[in-house]
């Protein structure tokens, strides 16, 4: 094989980013040296808060071409009263998929409780109401559009549901060391979460392997289990094999 014998200079730079500060320390700029569009200028209230991130070309003295732009109004406790997102940087808060234009209501725990939406650009804000719910431990139960979320006794989250049909999405194990060891979900992407069967595989489980140190090294696909923490499909083969924690260099924490 020939050997590249162009000068450095040759090669395109896959990353440059220049970052820019002010005398409190905060991050005022990134201007991107390899990619059009991706500059960002900052913008902080008199707390050094930030309330405004812009993204697109730097000027010198201002963003042009503006791909993105996102704007907070801030309380004093620092909960927002006030989000608005222009996604696709077109000047208008409305229209784009990303869009947000949104009034915030949080409790006296700062947890957000509402959302008012204006959707017609009218600063009515009256549009989409959402109202969010928590456990009494401050756990989010229910977003109040699409989610509805379970914990177990120690805090950490089980299953996520369809609100509209109480659909498992998403499910997870952990074991006594609090890591989480299994992910349950629909794979397939056919709406559905389906168990584990003999005869169905659609959406296998994944079990994460740690070492001592508390590093997942592994991630295993499992289908019909009897043990998730001992039998795993071996590089995405039919045949199961068997996985002991001398194979693979780990110790295998089991799952509550």
């Amino acid at each position: 094989m020939q050997q590249d014998q162009r000068p450095y200079d040759a090669y395109r730079d896959l990353y440059e980013v220049h970052v820019f500060w002010d005398r409190a320390s905060n991050v005022t700029r990134f201007e991107d040296k390899v990619y059009p569009k991706r500059d960002f200028a900052f913008g902080l209230d008199g707390l050094h808060r930030l309330v405004d991130a812009d993204r697109g070309e730097w000027t010198g003295s201002a963003i042009t071409n503006r791909s993105f732009r996102e704007l907070w109004s801030l309380t004093q406790t620092g909960n927002w009263g006030l989000h608005r997102l222009d996604g696709d940087g077109n000047g208008d808060f409305h229209t784009g998929v990303f869009d947000r234009d949104e009034e915030g209501t949080f409790n006296v725990v700062n947890e957000l409780i509402a959302l008012d939406r204006d959707l017609d650009g009218d600063t009515a804000y009256d549009d989409e109401n959402v109202s969010l719910s928590y456990d009494a431990v401050g756990n989010l139960t229910d977003d109040g559009e699409q989610y509805e979320y379970v914990y177990d006794v120690w805090g950490r989250l089980r299953f996520v549901k369809d609100t509209t049909d109480q659909g498992v999405v998403a499910e997870y194990t952990y074991n006594g060391l609090g890591h989480r060891t299994g992910w349950h979900y629909d794979v397939d992407a056919d709406g559905t979460v389906e168990a584990n069967t003999e005869h169905n595989a659609d959406d296998p489980w994944f079990h994460f392997v740690y070492d001592d140190r508390w590093r997942v090294i592994g991630v295993y696909r499992a289908f019909n289990d009897p043990d998730p923490e001992e039998w795993a499909i071996d590089r995405d083969e039919v045949v199961q094999t068997r996985v002991l924690p001398f194979e693979v260099s780990a110790q295998v924490l089991h799952s509550p």
